[in-house]
């Protein structure tokens, strides 16, 4: 686990087309550029024992053995929330972030080699767990062929350069034993008026 200078990180970013978005400008997280890009939500379709399975089998298979770049995608790129005594949930996620070795006032991006993995799992998966909508980060395969986010929904976003890189991706993630959930998203009511508004209004 090493930092990554911004300058390093900038420029790799541009080797990739990965940049800030035109269409979203408010929003803090990367994502592939022109736009617009071909992204995924990823739901998780396991109980909380069995998140961080379902989180190392996205990384594992984004990262194909490769390295992988992650930064905070909030303000400043800050690892550690603010006021993280303040509430069980980030205290739950300040210690994550600890077990993980990284250090205190830490900003920026950072590089794990492909045997930490497993860092990244923990942290992720606490970030599903206890991060919403405090805290969220972006993982970079050094390949470059996909960025894989958490949103503020406890779900992992995939963002591809291309539609086939998505299609093959999410092939793959479901080899690996992701099952779609089939049954109505909870969060979204299928009554809420604002579904059934005619197009242009």
């Amino acid at each position: 686990m090493e930092p990554i200078d911004s300058e390093s990180f900038d420029r790799w970013c541009k080797d990739f087309r990965i940049g800030r978005s035109v269409q979203y400008p408010k929003s803090e997280a990367l994502t592939y550029l022109p736009e617009p890009g071909f992204w995924y939500r990823y739901r998780p379709n396991t109980t909380p024992h069995g998140l961080g399975a379902f989180v190392d089998s996205a990384l594992d298979v984004a990262s194909a053995g490769v390295a992988l770049l992650v930064i905070p995608t909030g303000p400043g790129a800050c690892w550690f929330p603010p006021d993280d005594q303040d509430s069980p949930n980030l205290r739950s996620l300040a210690g994550a972030l600890v077990g993980a070795g990284v250090p205190r006032g830490l900003l920026g991006a950072m590089r794990f080699d492909a045997r930490e993995r497993p860092l990244v799992t923990l942290l992720l998966t606490g970030a599903l767990q206890f991060g919403a909508p405090f805290w969220e980060f972006s993982v970079f395969p050094e390949h470059g062929r996909c960025i894989i986010l958490n949103d503020e929904d406890g779900d992992l976003i995939g963002r591809f350069p291309t539609e086939s890189a998505l299609r093959s991706y999410t092939a793959a993630l479901k080899r690996a034993g992701w099952n779609e959930p089939t049954e109505p998203d909870p969060r979204v009511s299928e009554t809420d008026p604002w579904l059934n508004l005619p197009s242009g209004s």
